[in-house]
């Protein structure tokens, strides 16, 4: 039977309804409802709710062969109230289930932990399962794929930083500056004081000035805008224009003359002009024509600088490209190992010690040429080089002269020579198989290679070792990069937050005798910036006493300068902040602390812009032309600007009276 309440199925002799709690008493559960039954139920549970006791209800009696349906009917008409209380049974109904949260939070929760934990030490996970089911030589493989793979990722972001600031044809601006302290200043001056007895305190305004470039190109017009500026004043600029549908190059410098002169622009234009200056005598032969740029004899036609550029451009490979190429040449010659050791060991630089694993590596000739072999062979079937080559000889063609030949099938045909000598080689085994080095590479815990150890025999039969290695203990890293006869670099510092300050020792080792030659600073040197192909943070460069030493006797110094020198405690600051759109560089001479002289350069990319020729213009057709042009020039604002610096006020005169003085361009 079911709950008059709820429709939920209950037991016999139950006294509840488990779902709704209704009570249950005096319910039979017979199969079907006997109508009078009902009736006299709901009558008297109507009754006993009523408010006044003593109402009589009365009870209608009804014929046995009513159906349920027909006294229910009936009821209802008569009782508002029992129809409500009392329905007959419909159809049943699941009751609806609430939503656990606290059930799926539960379950789901651990799940995505574990994914993220896996997620984010996806290449710890990988490390481990080749480290443990792989050979050695597989391990060897992964690491270093992985850390050459992370190496040729910084690299390329350089290249294409580079490839693409190769395109000229947007706009930027550049602006190179010279800044000279009054320490800097008295330090030049008492070595011109020193070694020519000159004076230069005249020359004092010069301690602050500036260049700034800035180019712009709209289709086939360039434009150019060269300006000297000494501290905050502008002094002069020079602008170019070159429209090569016309092929006319422009020039003017506006605080001079109004006028632009227009010459007839071509690759010889340099010629050109200097034949303006120095007329050719027509007794002399047709080569001396060409003697204005030493070197240029009258032979073969010149390549202007922006096809040449346009050649370039479309020859680099693109960081795709190399990335795809280098990767896989990799991976072809480590997955040629097929043994290799590991075992566990420390790893010690400058007091920092790191339990590392070592997987050693004995690289003999057999292997070296499996591995020669396999690389050519990838090359040969590498449809990165083909599109390369073919891009080169068509941009070749187009722009300087024809080849004559198709250069990839010349590279194809060499590779194909070479697969089949190696091949040869290794079928006769007609070669003598020995050792050639024994190679070590340290991976840490993260499975990062962390260090390599090379080991090879030398002309004497003696094994040298070249140790490359970082350790590190919390922030601190120790490094060393060691060869037995050359150069060794050992550095230190800390690591916080992918930002690098430490020191690192340029030294060499010439029999025997370690020289100490350099010594470079890192200071706030990002590591994250340099991964992405970026440069920021500042270095600077100090010259230690065996570097002073071989430039006192190589250059032969005078003892009065190599004193000055050695008194002022010199070094080199560079501060760096490179990326694709922007570059702002600086390079200072310190004495100490303190700066002697600055040298910044910064160029950053901007919008183009619409570029508009000059209307007031003076075509040079010949000599006399050019020196019209110089003759009408007009000093005054040039002296107006000079007036605003600290030059002095008799070349401020001096170049304001030229504009009454008759000039001789001849």
């Amino acid at each position: 039977m079911n709950c008059p309440n709820c429709n939920n199925e209950i037991k016999e002799n139950q006294k509840f309804c488990k779902n709704c709690g209704a009570a249950l008493e005096g319910l039979s559960a017979p199969e079907t409802y006997e109508p009078k039954a009902v009736a006299e139920d709901t009558l008297d549970s109507e009754a006993e709710k009523a408010d006044t006791p003593t109402e009589e209800v009365t009870v209608v009696e009804e014929p046995a062969d009513v159906s349920a349906e027909t006294y229910n009917t009936n009821t209802a008409a008569e009782s508002d109230t029992a129809e409500n209380s009392e329905a007959a049974p419909t159809e049943p109904q699941k009751p609806q289930k609430k939503f656990n949260w606290k059930k799926f939070l539960a379950i789901t929760v651990p799940i995505v932990a574990v994914l993220l934990i896996i997620a984010f030490n996806l290449n710890l996970f990988i490390g481990y399962a080749v480290k443990l089911f792989g050979t050695p030589a597989q391990y060897m493989a992964y690491v270093e794929s992985k850390s050459v793979s992370s190496q040729v990722k910084s690299s390329l972001a350089f290249y294409n930083n580079l490839s693409e600031n190769l395109d000229f044809k947007g706009s930027n601006t550049t602006e190179l500056k010279l800044s000279l302290s009054d320490k800097g200043f008295e330090v030049i001056e008492n070595l011109v004081k020193m070694s020519s007895g000159g004076d230069i305190s005249q020359l004092e305004f010069l301690k602050d000035i500036g260049i700034t470039l800035e180019t712009d190109t709209n289709g086939d017009i360039s434009e150019a805008k060269a300006t000297v500026y000494i501290g905050d004043n502008k002094i002069l600029s020079v602008d170019y224009y070159l429209d090569k549908n016309e092929n006319m190059l422009y020039m003017g410098i506006p605080e001079l003359s109004q006028e632009y002169i227009k010459i007839p622009y071509s690759p010889d234009m340099l010629n050109s002009l200097m034949s303006m200056f120095y007329p050719v005598d027509s007794d002399i032969s047709d080569e001396a024509e060409y003697d204005f740029v030493p070197g240029a004899a009258e032979p073969d036609p010149e390549v202007s600088a922006d096809t040449l550029m346009t050649v370039i451009k479309d020859i680099m490979p693109t960081e795709k490209e190399l990335r795809e190429s280098l990767t896989k040449y990799i991976k072809t010659a480590l997955n040629c190992v097929d043994d290799a050791k590991m075992d566990t060991t420390d790893l010690t630089v400058d007091g920092i010690t790191n339990n590392v694993t070592q997987i050693t590596v004995d690289i003999d000739t057999e292997l070296m040429i499996r591995m020669t072999l396999a690389v050519i062979k990838d090359m040969r079937n590498d449809k990165n080089l083909e599109n390369i080559l073919n891009r080169a000889q068509k941009s070749i063609e187009e722009n300087i002269a024809p080849i004559g030949e198709d250069i990839y099938e010349a590279f194809v045909n060499l590779l194909d020579e070479g697969i089949k000598g190696l091949e040869e080689l290794l079928e006769n085994n007609n070669f003598p198989n020995e050792s050639i080095c024994v190679i070590q590479t340290y991976v840490n815990f993260w499975h990062e290679v962390v260090g390599h150890a090379l080991t090879v025999n030398n002309g004497y039969g003696e094994q040298q070792k070249y140790l490359t290695a970082t350790v590190t203990n919390g922030n601190e890293f120790r490094s060393i990069s060691e060869n037995p006869a050359g150069f060794v670099v050992s550095g230190k510092g800390t690591q916080n937050g992918g930002v690098i300050n430490g020191d690192y020792t340029y030294s060499y080792n010439r029999l025997g005798d370690k020289l100490d030659l350099l010594k470079i600073s890192y200071i706030d040197f990002s590591a994250k910036d340099f991964e992405n192909g970026n440069l920021k943070g500042s270095m600077v460069i100090t010259p230690l006493e065996g570097l002073i030493n071989e430039l006192e006797s190589e250059l032969d110094l005078d003892d009065s300068v190599t004193s000055l020198l050695s008194l002022s405690n010199l070094s080199f600051r560079v501060d760096l902040d490179i990326n694709r759109n922007k570059a702002n560089s600086a390079v200072s001479i310190l004495s100490g602390e303190n700066s002697l002289i600055t040298l910044s350069l910064g160029t950053e990319k901007k919008e183009q812009k619409s570029i508009t020729l000059p209307q007031n213009t003076v075509t040079l057709d010949d000599e006399d032309d050019l020196n019209n042009w110089i003759m009408g020039f007009d000093f005054s604002e040039l002296a107006d600007n000079l007036e605003k610096t600290d030059i002095p006020k008799e070349i401020v005169l001096a170049i304001r009276m030229l504009s009454f003085m008759p000039m001789d361009v001849t």
